[in-house]
């Protein structure tokens, strides 16, 4: 299980101030960054509800223990102060994935795959895309 964001990877995240504003405190949260949240865990929440074959391409729908995961991920990141995801997708293969897009055209993608574990890519403009992968433990 998720209970906390490890430091080492934080540290390696774009600062949550480059996806918009970052807010003062937790406590001073705009209601648009609250609402940008809410909106994922529905989207998630409603991948819960996916039937296979959900799209019409025979794609599986997301496992529910990796939409839980991914909940709780989402959960973690509004703690660190993380704006909300540009976007909150179901993969083709079962997974659940949340993506950032920066002006300068930095995109952050994490792909939770099974539960408790994701993996997170950042292509920055000029560089190699990082890859690493965060795991939690299952209890």
């Amino acid at each position: 299980m998720w209970t906390t964001l490890e430091p080492e990877i934080v540290a390696r995240l774009p600062r949550p101030a480059m996806n918009g504003t970052a807010t003062a405190s937790p406590s001073s949260e705009t209601v648009e960054i609250a609402e940008g949240w809410e909106a994922c865990i529905d989207k998630l929440l409603e991948y819960r509800r996916y039937e296979p074959d959900w799209d019409g391409l025979k794609t599986p729908p997301p496992d529910p223990e990796t939409v839980d995961s991914a909940i709780i991920l989402a959960v973690l990141l509004r703690q660190s102060r993380f704006n909300p995801p540009s976007w909150t997708v179901p993969g083709f293969d079962g997974s659940v994935g949340f993506e950032w897009q920066w002006p300068d055209k930095t995109i952050l993608e994490v792909d939770v795959v099974e539960p408790f574990v994701a993996d997170l890519f950042l292509h920055t403009p000029d560089r190699e895309t990082e890859h690493w992968r965060l795991k939690g433990s299952c209890s």
